[in-house]
C-alpha cells in the first residue's frame, strides 16, 4: 500500500517518494520491513525542511536503507515540471536497475557507521517537459 501511495504522491513537485530496488522487490517486503519503511517515511519532513534552502534550484535529496529502498525528493525550478527526469519513461528506465546501496554516497555512510553528508556532485542533466536539454 505504501508503494502505491508514494508513487501517486510523487506526482506533486517537492513531494518525497520511495523507490524500491529490484533486489528488494524480488526478495519481498515482510511486515517488519514494511513497518520500518513507514517510519522512514517520516524523514520526508526533514527533506521538505531542507528543500527550502534550495528554492529556485533543481536538485534531488535522498536517504537510503541497507534493505535497498530510497527515500527521495526531486526539486525542479520550472513551473509544471515535477521531476528531474525529462519523462516518466526515462525515470522508469533509470530506476529499473538503480540500487542505492551501490552508490558511492551510500558506501561512504556505511563505512562511517553513521549518517554523513557526501560531497555535492552533478547528477543527470536537466531537461524541460519536451525532453530538451536545458
Amino acid at each position: 500500500m505504501c508503494r502505491v501511495l508514494c508513487r501517486i504522491h510523487a506526482r506533486k513537485r517537492g513531494t518525497a517518494y520511495i523507490h524500491y530496488s529490484t533486489a528488494l522487490l524480488q526478495q519481498g517486503i515482510d511486515a517488519r520491513l514494511q513497518a520500518e519503511i513507514g517510519l522512514a517515511g517520516n524523514f520526508a519532513d526533514v527533506l521538505k525542511a531542507m528543500s527550502k534552502s534550495y528554492a529556485g534550484n533543481s536538485t534531488s535529496m535522498y536517504a537510503a536503507s541497507q534493505h535497498g529502498y530510497l527515500l527521495c525528493m526531486d526539486l525542479v525550478k520550472e513551473e509544471g515540471n515535477i521531476s528531474i527526469f525529462p519523462s516518466a519513461a526515462i525515470k522508469a528506465d533509470f530506476l529499473k536497475n538503480y540500487d542505492p546501496r551501490e552508490r558511492s554516497w551510500y558506501k561512504q555512510g556505511k563505512a562511517a557507521g553513521k549518517p554523513v553528508f557526501s560531497s555535492i556532485f552533478r547528477g543527470q542533466s536537466e531537461y524541460d517537459l519536451c525532453g530538451t536539454l536545458l
